[in-house]
């Protein structure tokens, strides 16, 4: 994986590898971006990041 990097944004954090956003961490919790294809890999696919953001879901504690 490239270097992945952090900024703070939004009252959290944007999580960055290779220039590109994959995630993002609000509240202390984990929010992966999803696509269509990825979007079956979650078991909650109704929490948000903060309100009104879209293509994102909390990530499984399984596997933290």
């Amino acid at each position: 994986m490239p270097e992945v990097s952090f900024r703070p944004m939004m009252g959290g954090y944007c999580v960055y590898s290779a220039g590109r956003v994959f995630a993002l961490v609000c509240d202390d919790t984990l929010f992966l971006k999803t696509s269509p294809e990825t979007l079956h890999l979650f078991r909650d696919k109704t929490t948000r990041a903060y309100p009104g953001s879209k293509n994102t879901c909390q990530a499984n504690a399984e596997w933290l």
